[in-house]
């Protein structure tokens, strides 16, 4: 399994100006150093790194390996969204199994032992439970049968379906790349966002299991969001 991390955005959510999310700093550590961490206790030990305008800065700052992990990095001229990103990214996975990570998510203990459902899927959806139900609002919603496997997903919903807060933190099977491969070349207006790559999957048949995979996940898209989860680490020693 490779690790893909998307870390393209220019960050203008966060600050007028802009900034390199993957390197605000958590508890002493970078937020795509505790990324690639995780991806290493998945198993993981390379990684592809989707990188925009702060390509030059994050090569700088992580070189060819850190945390254990052997970097490279694959240029996104345009922020297209994440099916452009992963289509960019395919070529390089192969038949691979891919783990997703967004570079904008921490995340507080992640639970390695998901990783054995996919031997029963296609793919994975990761989700976390929240305090409140309202913060799936800022992620997406997952819509799941009794056996947890995804139907549909939501991006923003405007209620919550369940509990699930979906994540960035998915596990495709190297088949599901291939279905990237072959759609977004015949039609790059399939949409963009993880969402619609999910649903896309479910629409040819592949079988998604939503699992719960980690105690606690921030989405950094405010400074709040950025003192909440050094906050977390803190308390973690994480």
């Amino acid at each position: 399994m490779i690790g893909v991390i998307l870390a393209g955005g220019e960050g203008v959510r966060f600050s007028p100006g802009g900034c390199c999310k993957p390197l605000l700093q958590i508890n002493g550590r970078s937020l795509i150093e505790h990324t690639l961490t995780h991806l290493a206790s998945f198993g993981m030990n390379r990684a592809l790194i989707v990188v925009g305008k702060y390509g030059p800065i994050l090569r700088a700052a992580l070189g060819d390996r850190r945390c254990g992990v052997s970097l490279e990095y694959v240029a996104q001229p345009r922020p297209l969204g994440l099916m452009n990103a992963l289509y960019l990214v395919a070529a390089g996975t192969g038949d691979e199994d891919v783990a997703l990570c967004l570079g904008d998510e921490f995340f507080l203990a992640p639970d390695v032992s998901v990783l054995t459902r996919l031997a029963q899927a296609d793919f994975l959806c990761g989700y976390t439970v929240p305090e409140e139900r309202e913060q799936i609002l800022e992620n997406y919603a997952l819509l799941c049968d009794e056996n947890n496997t995804v139907l549909r997903t939501v991006e923003k919903p405007a209620a919550p379906f369940n509990e699930k807060k979906g994540t960035g933190m998915c596990f495709f099977r190297g088949g599901c790349m291939a279905d990237l491969r072959g759609f977004y070349a015949e039609d790059q207006g399939a949409g963009s966002d993880l969402c619609d790559f999910i649903n896309r999957l479910v629409s040819v048949g592949r079988r998604g299991e939503a699992v719960r995979i980690a105690e606690r996940e921030v989405n950094i898209n405010d400074p709040r969001k950025l003192e909440l989860a050094a906050l977390l680490a803190q308390e973690a020693g994480v």
